[in-house]
């Protein structure tokens, strides 16, 4: 029977919302098909994701518990799934444009001899043993269509936000548990996590970016700007005006010829909005932005418009910033969320 496995992702309560719209699209293909859709969890300690995975379409949940599972480690993964493809034989690997998906999914691909496309939003069924999938190229501005005659364990990277989430619907899968593959020895061992610095991790993967553009006037300003990034724990990114001026590097510029944001909030200061830059903030969930210009237009393609001078509002932005954090780390501010409730 045809098989389509996504390869699941998870925090420390719930899968992860990548993984619901990677189950998203295997749940359609398979409708098409007639294919049965199968997911992989590795870890121990996470049996109550299987439920969680079957609601959003899994009919099979392999499950690895085991904890040398729990942090990724790129060797025992490999040769864990790479078992179990072999054995099942699917048309289509899922995995998440992670991190850790992109390793393991080039991985599967080099060692199965197969293909691994990247950017992928969709795959249809043509017939006749014909698959396509739809793959987003450009960072997202332009599409391919790729044709698969009989595909045999091609591996998939599913970017985030592109299908969206569909409604989740009780189920209870059933649950086939899988043993560790353990290349002997293994040379990569897990010693410690550590949080990402927000000031040094790829603008494309930030949650929350502040950027500055020609408004902010001049170095000491955007130097301000820096100071309320980290208060915030965002990262900084800037126009290709701040590019050129020399106040950020050229890897923080953001734009169709830089860094393209996936960011839940992305805070505008000082730019005007080409639509170059507009295309880099296009996937943004939310946009604010300050400009003394009420006709800018980014204040147009804003969510919340802050119409003023940068260097009068963001001093006082940054001494705001360091009277309340301090405060709402001590329990003394009332949470946003407590008031609407």
């Amino acid at each position: 029977m045809r098989e389509i496995l996504v390869v699941a992702e998870y925090d420390r309560k719930d899968i992860t919302g990548l993984t619901k719209e990677m189950l998203g699209v295997g749940r359609r293909f398979a409708r098409e098909t007639g294919a049965s859709l199968t997911s992989l969890v590795l870890g121990a300690g996470y049996d109550h994701l299987t439920d969680a995975l079957a609601s959003y379409g899994a009919e099979v949940v392999y499950l690895g518990a085991h904890a040398d599972f729990n942090h990724y480690n790129g060797e025992l993964y490999l040769a864990t799934v790479e078992s179990l493809i072999r054995k099942q034989q699917p048309e289509f690997v899922l995995c998440g444009m992670t991190a850790n998906g992109r390793d393991l999914g080039t991985r599967l691909a080099a060692r199965l001899r197969t293909v691994f496309i990247a950017g992928c939003g969709d795959i249809s069924w043509r017939g006749a043993g014909e698959a396509a999938v739809t793959r987003f190229r450009f960072d997202g501005f332009g599409q391919e269509l790729v044709t698969l005659k009989n595909p045999q364990a091609v591996i998939l990277g599913i970017p985030p936000d592109i299908q969206g989430i569909e409604k989740p619907a009780a189920a209870s899968p059933r649950i086939v548990s899988i043993d560790r593959v353990c290349p002997s020895p293994l040379r990569v061992h897990h010693v410690d996590t550590y949080v990402s610095d927000p000031g040094e991790i790829d603008l494309a993967e930030a949650d929350l970016v502040l950027a500055g553009g020609n408004g902010m006037g001049d170095q000491e300003t955007f130097a301000l700007l820096q100071q309320a990034a980290d208060l915030m724990g965002g990262s900084l990114g800037g126009s290709r005006v701040a590019q050129d001026k020399g106040w950020i590097p050229p890897e923080r510029m953001i734009g169709a010829t830089g860094k393209v944001l996936r960011a839940r909030v992305y805070l505008a200061w000082g730019i005007e909005g080409a639509v170059q830059h507009r295309m880099g903030i296009k996937d943004c969930q939310k946009v604010i932005a300050v400009n003394k210009n009420p006709r800018a237009e980014i204040i147009q393609a804003a969510d919340l418009a802050v119409i003023g001078d940068v260097r009068e509002i963001l001093p006082a932005f940054v001494k705001q910033l360091g009277e309340y954090l301090p405060k709402r780390e001590e329990g003394l501010v009332e949470h946003e969320r407590e008031k609407a409730i």
